[in-house]
């Protein structure tokens, strides 16, 4: 009955068309039809981009907790030597890949074991996490409850943020650095 409502007279090429429309709508939603009943345990969906809305959020959020007045949302070193936040997301790529990371956390061990065991779960997670921007989202969380859960030594003063405002500004820094895709290299002709 689609099928006969989308068709011309006497059928013809726009019929054909609309029936491979109705059979691809058809066909497209055969998997979801058949696809593995979810487990109980739900996963969170990585963080993605900020949506038009969210960056308003965090260019309004900056200003009021005075975010910018150290940092710039670029590569600029801000006042006081502070990182621009896209250096900080591009320098959070490197920092954070695993054996690196590892050392770090060996070496605080060392130096501070009071610290290392108070964070230890929360190492744990970065390093569980699957990506280089999951780690990045991650360690920006506990990085903005706590500046030194990682780095006794750090410079950033504590900054009274909530649970959404520290997931935001998480999200937006680690977003801000993508790193260039290889591209596959044309053969010369």
């Amino acid at each position: 009955m689609v099928v006969q409502s989308l068709t011309r007279p006497g059928g013809g090429r726009a019929g054909a068309w609309a029936l491979g429309v109705v059979v691809l709508a058809v066909v497209g939603s055969v998997p979801l039809l058949f696809a593995e009943p979810q487990t109980s345990k739900k996963r969170k969906a990585p963080p993605g981009p900020l949506t038009a809305k969210e960056l308003q959020a965090v260019v309004k959020l900056s200003k009021a907790k005075t975010c910018s007045t150290c940092h710039k949302h670029t590569e600029e070193v801000g006042l006081l030597q502070a990182p621009g936040f896209l250096r900080t997301s591009k320098t959070l790529r490197t920092r954070l890949e695993p054996k690196a990371y590892r050392a770090q956390i060996r070496a605080l061990e060392k130096s501070d074991p009071a610290r290392a065991k108070a964070n230890k779960k929360t190492y744990h997670g970065i390093l569980a996490a699957t990506d280089a921007r999951q780690r990045s989202v991650r360690w920006l969380r506990a990085y903005l409850r706590d500046p030194r859960f990682d780095d006794p030594d750090n410079r950033m003063a504590p900054v009274t943020l909530d649970k959404k405002e520290i997931e935001l500004l998480a999200r937006y820094i680690a977003h801000l650095y993508s790193p260039p895709t290889s591209q596959p290299r044309s053969r010369p002709r």
